[in-house]
């Protein structure tokens, strides 16, 4: 990669850690190489989300959701609960990201210290790929009054499996988009079940 990825604080780099910290180097990283226009791995899949605040979040607790390890997921990050969480969870991001961002990323620390470029790439993308302008009844972007871009998340479609396997080959991050391109392709037509999402979070909520 031209640019080098940022790395989690070394207290959360351990299997055996524990805790959360904020990860601004790794949302502007993402934001330069994938969002940018002229970016080293710049993707016009992305170009909605060039007005958009994306934080970024260390996690080193391991979590599981139905049977399978997550690495990392995408949420939105408006506020919600009463007003009291509300607050709370205002004074938060405004300590971690400089105030209330429209995406958090979420990344497990103790797998992107030990995996590949590649791989750290194709996840990063396939969480942008859930990162999306909400659509009207009619199929049009939505925005505010004052023309500021209304976002949503949204699960996997067509685009999300050309685009990842376009940049990353068919074997990214744990080879099931190379297995679901196999069974694509296998006359009896059985297709695998697994995909690139059993390592997120957000296709599992789904």
């Amino acid at each position: 990669m031209p640019t080098a990825r940022p790395m989690p604080p070394a207290h959360l780099a351990s299997p055996y850690a524990a805790g959360v910290a904020p990860a601004p180097d790794v949302a502007e990283w993402a934001r330069k190489a994938f969002v940018l226009p002229g970016g080293p791995l710049h993707n016009p899949d992305h170009a909605h989300l060039y007005e958009a605040h994306i934080a970024a979040l260390w996690v080193a607790d391991p979590f599981t959701r139905r049977q399978r390890s997550i690495l990392a997921d995408a949420r939105l990050g408006r506020l919600s609960g009463d007003a009291w969480a509300q607050a709370e969870r205002r004074a938060l991001y405004a300590a971690w990201f400089g105030g209330v961002p429209d995406f958090v990323i979420r990344l497990y620390a103790p797998f992107w210290a030990a995996c590949s470029d590649a791989d750290a790439c194709a996840l990063v993308e396939h969480e942008l790929y859930h990162c999306a302008q909400d659509l009207d009844p009619f199929g049009a972007p939505r925005f505010t009054k004052d023309g500021r871009p209304i976002y949503a998340l949204q699960g996997h479609d067509v685009e999300e499996f050309v685009g990842v396997t376009r940049r990353y080959g068919p074997g990214a991050i744990d080879g099931s988009v190379s297995r679901l391109v196999d069974a694509a392709l296998d006359p009896s037509g059985r297709v695998a079940t697994s995909s690139i999402a059993a390592a997120c979070g957000t296709c599992l909520v789904r």
